[in-house]
C-alpha cells in the first residue's frame, strides 16, 4: 500500500522543474495531486493520469502571490478531491517590486531590490 493512499495534495510550482518530480513522486505514493503553477501543468497532469488514473491528478493555473488565486485553487482542490491533506510548496522565491514596498529579507539584498 502506498504511503499517501487516500490523501489529497496541493503542489505549488508543480508544472516544471523540481515540482514535476514532486508531482510524480506524490502520485506514485498514492496521493491525489492538484498541480498548481503560473505555468500550465495540464500536460504533466495528463501524463500522471495515464499512469495513475484520471482521478489521481488535476491541474490549475494559480499565482501564490495573489490571495484570490490561492482561494480559487483551494476551492478547486476541495471540489475535485473533497479535502486537502498535504501542501507542498516548490515555488521559487522571486524578487518583485512588491518586496521594495515591504521590508525585504536579507536574501533579496543581492538582487538589487534593496
Amino acid at each position: 500500500m502506498a504511503r499517501l493512499s487516500g490523501r489529497a495534495a496541493i503542489l505549488t510550482g508543480g508544472a516544471k522543474g523540481i515540482g514535476r518530480h514532486y508531482a510524480r513522486a506524490l502520485a506514485a505514493e498514492g496521493a491525489r495531486v492538484m498541480i498548481a503553477d503560473i505555468a500550465d501543468g495540464k500536460e504533466l497532469a495528463q501524463e500522471i493520469a495515464a499512469e495513475h488514473g484520471a482521478n489521481s491528478v488535476a491541474s490549475a493555473i494559480a499565482d501564490v502571490s495573489d490571495e484570490t488565486s490561492v482561494k480559487a485553487l483551494v476551492a478547486a482542490a476541495i471540489e475535485r478531491f473533497g479535502k486537502i491533506d498535504v501542501l507542498v510548496n516548490s515555488t521559487t522565491p522571486r524578487c518583485s517590486r512588491r518586496c521594495r514596498r515591504r521590508s525585504a529579507p536579507k536574501s533579496t539584498a543581492s538582487c538589487g531590490t534593496r
